[in-house]
């Protein structure tokens, strides 16, 4: 006589009641050894519905979910739920221009990091010997002797097998498309980080920046005695340049379909972060990328925990505003007696409605929607990324896949 046997639902239930009190579990043990942010807790209480979505690997399911995303990040980047291969993984920041991705290089210069930016540019700290090389030319931090600024040096990057060779752990770059496609494949998927700014915030910070900034390259005197309108209406070429990028289209190529296809890639290939959230931007990275600096038991660690509160504060005294990022601001050069400084002091603030305002708008309709959209993927993904490390992560998946091998349905 055949033995009854437990009804597929049932069985769904019983592996997915598992799964919850396994995560519960794990989380104790986590939390015993330090090895999540003192300043945050991992929930207990996160839902089944979540947990099955986060080790979901149903082949049917991934291939509908990735329709609609272009080639570069379907093959090169990592899916956003995905855990971290065994061996190094190797991260892209999106530097969006004036929003906060200078400070980002900072911080991961103090965590620790080896960075790929334009710090290789010349390569003359080092011997040009074609090979990657860790190397310090600013007296901190590591850094590669690449230049991840521009397309010819990118193109050099992978030449040298950048990514292959293990010496990186953070590229930064402005130009994102064409740096996934050129750095990185289906052998070594990139995991990509972006911090989203207001459009019209940042072009507006773009054009008093570029009228003061004398020491940068943007600098154009002829913007002092400009007004903001004009620049807006006759001179801005640098509108709806997000899109642009994760398109690789030019202004006058840009479709609705393009901005449904970059929503799709930001939603499943992204960790993104808003420059008005930066410190939890940052927590966020670090989760992803594996970096824990709540532990002080080393120097190492403590180093990374003093990094973190330079920039944002500790527990005790939270700074209100580490690396504000303004609207606008006017610089004001004043000496003392063996040096000049820079004095920053309110100038314009814009408002929405405005010529100002509605002039930006209108040129930048497509990132306006895309930022809109970031917004809300930041606040959705708290429920992805929680206060998992991605040991636990790995940890959790193959404890997964032992409970639901051989269950009818689930595979």
């Amino acid at each position: 006589m055949a033995q009854p046997t437990t009804p597929p639902t049932k069985r769904r239930k019983l592996i997915y009641t598992t799964l919850l009190l396994l995560i519960t579990i794990s989380t104790t043990l986590l939390s015993s050894k330090s090895w999540l942010s003192q300043s945050t807790t991992f929930s207990t209480a996160i839902s089944i519905r979540n947990a099955a979505v986060i080790v979901s690997k149903n082949k049917n399911r991934e291939t509908t979910s990735t329709q609609g995303i272009p080639q570069w990040a379907l093959n090169n980047a990592r899916p956003l739920r995905a855990t971290a291969n065994s061996g190094k993984e190797v991260s892209l920041f999106w530097h969006i221009p004036k929003s906060g991705g200078t400070t980002v290089k900072k911080i991961y210069e103090c965590l620790g990091q080896t960075l790929a930016t334009a710090a290789g540019k010349g390569r003359r700290f080092i011997p040009d010997n074609n090979q990657i090389v860790v190397f310090n030319p600013y007296g901190t931090g590591k850094y590669v002797n690449v230049d991840t600024s521009t397309r010819e040096g990118l193109l050099q990057a992978a030449s040298k097998h950048l990514v292959p060779s293990g010496k990186v752990d953070l590229i930064v770059t402005t130009d994102v498309k064409f740096a996934v496609e050129t750095l990185f494949d289906a052998l070594h998927p990139g995991r990509l980080f972006v911090l989203f700014r207001h459009p019209i915030q940042r072009l507006v910070s773009k054009f008093y920046y570029m009228q003061s900034a004398f020491w940068e390259r943007s600098y154009n005197k002829e913007l002092s005695s400009m007004s903001l309108l004009h620049w807006a209406t006759h001179v801005n070429t640098d509108n709806n340049s997000i899109l642009m990028k994760l398109s690789g289209k030019e202004y006058y190529q840009l479709k609705e379909r393009d901005v449904r296809e970059a929503k799709r890639t930001l939603r499943k290939r992204f960790v993104v972060g808003l420059t008005e959230e930066m410190e939890e931007s940052i927590r966020r990275f670090n989760v992803v990328m594996g970096i824990d600096y709540s532990s002080v038991e080393n120097e190492e660690e403590n180093v990374k925990s003093e990094c973190m509160n330079t920039y944002f504060g500790n527990e005790e005294e939270k700074k209100e505003n580490s690396h504000p990022h303004p609207n606008f601001y006017s610089f004001n050069i004043y000496t003392t007696s063996s040096s000049f400084a820079l004095q920053k002091t309110p100038k314009y603030k814009i408002v929405e409605g405005s010529p100002e305002w509605d002039v930006l708008y209108s040129k930048n309709e497509y990132d306006m929607k895309l930022y809109e959209y970031a917004v809300g993927l930041f606040h959705a993904q708290k429920d992805v990324i929680g206060d998992f490390t991605m040991q636990h992560l790995l940890h959790l998946e193959k404890k997964v896949n032992q409970l639901l091998e051989g269950v009818d349905g689930l595979q």
